[in-house]
């Protein structure tokens, strides 16, 4: 057990670190650790992220890594009059995201495979709002002002994350913490201190209610960050 561990950390920071986590969310899929889609179109996150994309008025809505698509569905169902697209990195999650589209009507909805890190090939304001769940704690201290950047780059409107956040205020020093290494996989970012230099944007962040969420990483640090452009 002791090698299983070992040989899965020196996965999670090789080179192979990419392959090994769209290998681990395959075969999650396949024994059925991920929840259906029913299941998770009934997650409750899911209609205070709704509501808060709707609320910024977009024409076009863009997620990255977008799963099987329940928030994409969500939005669909709302207005249909909306260009949404979808993006992930497992082809796996795409094709399953394409079926139920289908099932449910909304093949308008574009899917493709895509991750957060390797956005250069999209053009600047390519949609209006771009939304990211859950996604942002898996990419690394070393890619993630990029990938914000970037995600910044292709929104006309702005950016919301559904994500873990750390205030690393409470260190007031000049090496105040803005990076927690939770496990061997995720990461807690401090975003007030990432987005600090950025220009012309303005910064929003709201916890969850306290009744959103079971899991504890998304009791504590569980929150919903809102970068709009402030232009």
């Amino acid at each position: 057990m002791r090698l299983l561990r070992i040989i899965a950390y020196w996965l999670d920071h090789s080179p192979l670190a990419r392959l090994w986590q769209l290998a681990k969310w395959r075969v999650k899929y396949l024994i059925g650790r991920v929840p259906d889609f029913a299941t998770q179109i009934r997650q409750p996150h899911r209609l205070i992220l709704r509501d808060i994309v709707l609320g910024l008025k977009p024409a076009s809505v863009l997620e990255i890594g977008c799963g099987m698509g329940p928030n994409l569905f969500l939005l669909w169902q709302a207005d249909h009059g909306l260009t949404l697209t979808g993006m992930d990195p497992s082809r796996v999650a795409i094709d399953g995201a394409g079926a139920e589209m289908r099932q449910r009507e909304a093949s308008s909805i574009g899917l493709e495979v895509g991750a957060a890190d390797q956005l250069c090939c999209l053009p600047d304001s390519s949609a209006d709002v771009v939304l990211a769940d859950a996604v942002l704690m898996y990419i690394p201290p070393d890619l993630i002002a990029k990938t914000l950047a970037e995600m910044l780059r292709v929104s006309r409107f702005g950016v919301v994350l559904s994500t873990w956040h750390f205030d690393g205020s409470v260190d007031k020093g000049p090496e105040a913490v803005q990076t927690v290494h939770y496990d061997e996989e995720t990461w807690v970012y401090d975003y007030r201190r990432l987005l600090a230099t950025t220009p012309a944007i303005k910064v929003e962040i709201s916890p969850y209610p306290a009744d959103v969420w079971r899991d504890k990483r998304w009791n504590r640090y569980g929150a919903i960050v809102m970068i709009q452009h402030d232009r």
